[in-house]
């Protein structure tokens, strides 16, 4: 495991500390852990998603929308 040493704003450290306890991370560390997995996730499942949809354009499997309003409504946007 490598080291990796952060400095960080105040105001930050203190959102990180409330969230340190009995109810909640045991430490730092932990929370930044938690922080960083959950946006290694996002990014993976985000990447995962854009893929999906070049694939589906580079098939062919896209549909053409002259009226962007008229489509969005359709869609059931209010």
């Amino acid at each position: 495991m490598a080291d990796l040493a952060l400095t960080l704003p105040d105001p930050l450290v203190q959102f990180i500390d409330r969230h340190v306890g009995p109810d909640g991370f045991v430490d730092r560390q932990s929370a930044i852990e938690a922080v960083v997995a959950d946006w290694r996730d996002k990014t993976e499942r985000f990447e995962a998603l854009i893929k999906e949809g070049l694939d589906a354009l580079d098939a062919g499997d896209y549909e053409e929308v002259q009226d962007i309003e008229a489509w969005l409504d359709g869609l059931g946007r209010d």
